[in-house]
């Protein structure tokens, strides 16, 4: 077996970089299903989510639900990549692994004191990429989806003219 190197090439990271980003910012159910399949194999299995083995329709619910895909509070989604590893693989032919970790910002269409409610997912996202048609890049075969959800703060700044 040959030592996986380290690919210099980005076309795999920007493909699967633009193909999450097709799937957060999905503006309805549709768009997001296609997505999803242009993501993720329809072999895709050995599948954790934040530490839980789950099917490849629990992990689509998961996601939608995660993404607020079809809930009608969404305004926007917008992802920033901090980090992106890829690993060329052997010569077993088990595909490329990559490591992406990125954060979203979701916007919701409520407001707060003027301002959007948001919501920040921060996320590391590990997986196995293979090509199974020949005529792609790959889709995502295996992962391990780690994904923290919490509201971004609001500061209340005082008034003029207040005590505060």
């Amino acid at each position: 077996m040959s030592t996986p190197t380290i690919n210099s090439s980005v076309s795999l990271t920007a493909s699967i970089q633009s193909r999450i980003s097709n799937l957060i910012e999905a503006n309805n159910e549709e768009s997001f299903n296609e997505a999803f399949d242009a993501l993720y194999a329809p072999t895709l299995s050995n599948i954790s989510y934040n530490g839980a083995v789950i099917s490849r329709d629990a992990y689509k619910q998961e996601l939608g639900a995660l993404y607020s895909i079809g809930t009608g509070s969404r305004a926007s989604a917008a992802v920033t990549f901090q980090e992106v590893f890829e690993v060329v693989g052997g010569s077993d032919n088990s595909g490329d692994s990559i490591a992406i970790f990125f954060t979203v910002i979701i916007n919701r269409k409520f407001l707060i004191r003027a301002a959007p409610a948001q919501t920040k997912v921060s996320t590391s996202l590990n997986a196995q990429v293979t090509n199974e048609t020949g005529s792609d890049l790959g889709r995502i075969s295996t992962v391990n989806h780690i994904a923290l959800a919490a509201p971004v703060p609001v500061n209340l700044l005082p008034t003029l003219g207040s005590n505060a």
